[in-house]
């Protein structure tokens, strides 16, 4: 949530330099795609297969989703200059409040 009301999005880049964020959103991104796969083949296979383990949960899906969590960075066409662009905007608008 704190870098999204900084940075006004949450395409967090996997090399952020302030934490293990970026490498945690990449992380929950490919455990996305492995618990979508495993509903597609839950839905295929007899009911009495047993699914793996995922490190996803719905709530977390929810919960995620709930701060306007991008899934696919590909389909939301943000690029690393947009990224800079907006971090760039909000000191320039931190400037702006400071001094007119």
């Amino acid at each position: 949530k704190q870098f999204k009301s900084i940075h006004n999005h949450t395409n967090v880049p996997q090399q952020y330099k302030m934490s293990n964020l970026g490498k945690w959103v990449h992380n929950q991104r490919t455990f996305y795609r492995a618990y979508q796969r495993q509903q597609q083949q839950r839905s295929s296979l007899s009911t009495n297969a047993e699914p793996k383990q995922t490190y996803i949960t719905p709530k977390k899906i929810e919960l995620l989703e709930s701060i306007g969590f991008v899934w696919n960075t590909k389909q939301s066409k943000t690029t690393k200059y947009d990224i800079q662009w907006h971090e760039t905007y909000q000191k320039l608008y931190q400037y702006h409040q400071i001094h007119g």
